[in-house]
């Protein structure tokens, strides 16, 4: 959703492969400090769904995941099944859309230290 893209608003969307961390990481440093909303929307098997959540660390003491897709994909459900619920929350926001593919939201559980 480029089109939200607002600099003075420190709104920026990166659209690449997830699995480029480096390149990201080297972007973010640039634009950011941390993260406060990280959107996950993309290939739906377990490992890059993994890889996904590796940006984690990035993400400032409030920060959000929302994982798009897990009411209905095999990677998105065995994710937030996995999460280590004494670390994070998850909660998934539309559980009654069974014929929907759901978004989930995970924060930290409690506070944190970089």
């Amino acid at each position: 959703k480029s089109l939200l893209n607002n600099e003075e608003k420190r709104i920026f969307t990166l659209k690449t492969d997830s699995r480029n961390q480096d390149y990201i990481r080297n972007v973010i440093s640039r634009l950011a400090s941390r993260i406060d909303v990280l959107m996950i929307d993309g290939f739906h098997s377990i490992n890059c769904c993994l890889n996904d959540l590796k940006y984690v660390d990035l993400l400032s003491n409030d920060g959000v995941v929302l994982v798009h897709d897990s009411n209905g994909h095999s990677g998105p459900l065995a994710l937030m099944e996995a999460i280590n619920k004494q670390m994070f929350n998850v909660e998934n926001l539309f559980p009654e859309c069974v014929d929907d593919y759901g978004l989930c939201m995970i924060t930290r559980n409690g506070p944190t230290k970089y």
